[in-house]
């Protein structure tokens, strides 16, 4: 049986950089609300799709007073290494936006309040003066249409299941989840990049009311522990989680053909070694006792046998 991760790194290694463009979108949103931004002022941020394709060219990404971010990206008591939204915290609001202040959260609509510094806009002279170490991604609330998406993981809940019962109630998890404007005219089947979440793919049927209103995540970006460490929860439990049944396999089974090489490595150093005469020129230098001209076997040239520790290459049918 393969595991699952196998299947994603081929996915990922398919899909990076050479079919599937940048997009942005929020699975789980939370909105954001400018309170300095001028009622109807709207902006079209010039954004690349791919970032390593210039060819590719580039596409407008609306901004406005209104914006759905990530619930994950806004806490009120924030850990001292959290470094996104929070109570007086400031961020950059990504792909050519702003920097901005969070104010804290509105009990009334649950609307997360900040405000923005006009000046530093990315790109703009004097916004490199804005040190910030948080960048979340958002869409603007009034551009952007609803989809449903749906997450896949891993089927079983082990990497050697043994029936049902190690099926993974969470194989599967359906969103509501809000895309940007230009994955309404997507095709079917279409692929793209949704940032920070992962590869998807555009449902192959058409749905109602939406061009785009069902996408499927065929891969994930990064594993739980980096991704941890990319959205700034270094050092958190979050980021010293454990590796799963899975990662271990693949890590032993990488050491195991690490340690085979290495041996095949010595055994050939061992055995091609044509065997020297004590005595002869470029030979050893004979031992008390010894006769000239007494033949040895083929000398081991093992690290472990320089250093004084048992050898490691074991040949069949001569003795070191």
């Amino acid at each position: 049986m393969i595991d699952y991760g196998v299947l994603e790194d081929c996915v990922r290694e398919h899909l990076k950089n050479e079919v599937a463009p940048r997009r942005m979108a929020v699975l789980e949103p939370l909105k954001l609300v400018i309170e300095n931004w001028p009622e109807g002022r709207e902006e079209l941020l010039e954004v690349p799709n791919h970032p390593q394709k210039p060819d590719w060219g580039r596409r407008k990404v609306p901004f406005s007073r209104e914006l759905w971010i990530e619930r994950e990206d806004y806490r009120d008591a924030p850990a001292p290494d959290y470094f996104r939204l929070a109570p007086g915290a400031e961020v950059r609001l990504r792909r050519y936006a702003y920097v901005v202040k969070c104010l804290g959260r509105d009990t009334a609509s649950g609307a997360v309040r900040c405000v923005f510094y006009e000046n530093s806009k990315s790109g703009a002279p004097g916004a490199d003066r804005y040190k910030v170490r948080g960048n979340i991604h958002w869409v603007s609330a009034r551009h952007a249409h609803a989809a449903e998406v749906r997450l896949y993981d891993k089927l079983f809940a082990r990497p050697h299941p043994e029936g049902l019962a190690d099926l993974n109630p969470d194989s599967v998890r359906t969103v509501s989840a809000w895309l940007e404007p230009s994955l309404a005219a997507c095709s079917a089947e279409e692929r793209f990049q949704v940032e920070r979440h992962g590869y998807f793919k555009r449902d192959r049927g058409g749905c109602a009311p939406s061009p785009c209103a069902t996408a499927h995540r065929c891969g994930s970006l990064q594993t739980a522990v980096d991704a941890g460490r990319a959205a700034g929860q270094r050092g958190t439990a979050a980021a010293r989680a454990p590796r799963h049944d899975g990662q271990r396999d693949r890590v032993r089974r990488a050491r195991e053909a690490r340690d085979a090489r290495r041996r095949r490595r010595a055994d050939a150093l061992c055995l091609d070694r044509p065997a020297r005469t004590i005595g002869a020129p470029g030979g050893p230098r004979p031992a008390i006792g010894e006769g000239q001209g007494q033949a040895t076997g083929p000398r081991c040239l093992c690290q472990n046998r320089r250093r004084g520790k048992p050898p490691t290459c074991t040949p069949p049918s001569r003795a070191h």
